[in-house]
């Protein structure tokens, strides 16, 4: 005759075994997904150097081989709150000039954004729901030029609920060094006419 007094701790113990195996899988299976999405939309670095506040990065889209380079600042940290602001000078090449700015943190619909370099008067833009606005044509190749020639920057913005405008200053003593390295990196990369 059969001994029944083993027969159903062996099956738990089966069945927390199954269990336990399947949970395993589940976070393999979550964490491998999550290193293979970043891989796929991250792209690598291929040059990072911070002048100051400023900071030129080239990356590479490794499915498409495309590269491109930026111009921001402030320099990239970890800022898990979202507030800080982020402007973005761009050269395209058919000589056009965009600057961009995404501000920190929640913004106070309809409110505008104050560009100010030193004592030139200051450039007003619009943001939209998200924060984003900028400049291109004229504008943006004057501020680009008051940003080359000048040693600080203000940006104001008002931020939602607050009633009262933030500003955030960032200094310009390293702007002139990282215009000229992301031109230079543009045209190493390819991003602008052919690599070398």
């Amino acid at each position: 005759m059969r001994d029944r007094s083993s027969t159903p701790s062996s099956a738990v113990a089966n069945h927390r075994a199954t269990r336990w195996r399947r949970r395993l899988l589940a976070i393999v299976v979550i964490i491998l997904g999550f290193f293979v999405h970043l891989s796929a939309i991250a792209g690598y670095v291929i040059y990072f150097h911070t002048f100051g506040d400023w900071t030129v990065v080239c990356s590479k889209d490794e499915p498409t081989n495309r590269k491109s380079c930026t111009l921001s600042a402030p320099p990239p940290a970890i800022d898990l709150s979202n507030k800080r602001s982020n402007l973005t000078v761009a050269e395209h090449s058919n000589g056009t000039v965009t600057v961009f700015i995404r501000v920190g943190g929640k913004v106070e619909i309809g409110q505008p954004v104050y560009l100010r370099i030193d004592e030139n008067p200051f450039h007003e833009a619009r943001p939209n729901r998200f924060g984003e606005t900028g400049w291109t044509g004229e504008a943006a190749i004057a501020i680009r030029g008051q940003l080359e020639n000048g040693e600080r920057m203000v940006l104001r913005s008002f931020p939602a609920g607050t009633g009262k405008p933030r500003d955030e200053v960032l200094s310009l003593g390293g702007f002139a060094e990282a215009l000229k390295t992301y031109r230079t990196n543009l045209r190493t990369y390819g991003v602008l006419g052919s690599p070398r």
